[in-house]
């Protein structure tokens, strides 16, 4: 009898633990993408050398990598050729094959699907949306001034009742968790 009623207790909590299993791991995700903000922007400062967190979202999928320039500048910086691609960090959030995944980013504007976010030594944030692209953020934030910075939202897709977490990175390059 004991038996019985344990396994229907187990049975009927199943559901809300999976649940909050899902939103575990999308506040998890979403963690993740704000510590590498904070890396990019802390090697940058401890390197005395650019670095940008280059982050992309391809159908919802994520792929973040923190790569070293060669100089102080986000402009100067020669990003495609060796030794300048020192990587620190590559990151995919699923299957990079299938670029399956069962946590979704979603872009908000002006944030784009691909986006690099250059960090100078001084904690100073650039930023571009195409590779070898003008940096902006020196005044010349275009749509980003309206909002203030760049929004990313991180899901879970296996079910559509699940918690989103918003990502914020404001123009001073701080990211945080977005309410």
């Amino acid at each position: 009898m004991v038996v019985a009623i344990i396994g229907i207790a187990m049975a009927a909590a199943l559901p809300s633990m999976a649940q909050a299993m899902r939103d575990s791991r999308t506040q998890r995700a979403a963690v993740t993408l704000i510590n590498d903000f904070r890396e990019a922007r802390s090697r940058a400062t401890m390197r005395g050398r650019a670095h940008i967190l280059r982050f992309e979202v391809l159908g919802g999928y994520g792929r973040a990598e923190i790569i070293e320039g060669d100089t102080n500048s986000c402009r100067l910086s020669n990003w495609n050729t060796p030794p300048a691609r020192s990587i620190y960090l590559e990151r995919e959030w699923g299957d990079p094959a299938t670029r399956v995944s069962e946590i979704t980013f979603v872009a908000e504007a002006p944030a784009g699907n691909y986006m690099e976010y250059c960090f100078t030594p001084i904690g100073k944030m650039f930023f571009r949306t195409t590779p070898g692209g003008t940096f902006f953020g020196d005044g010349s934030f275009g749509a980003a001034a309206g909002t203030g910075g760049f929004m990313y939202r991180v899901s879970n897709n296996v079910v559509t009742a699940t918690v989103a977490r918003r990502v914020f990175i404001p123009l001073g390059g701080v990211a945080r968790l977005a309410p």
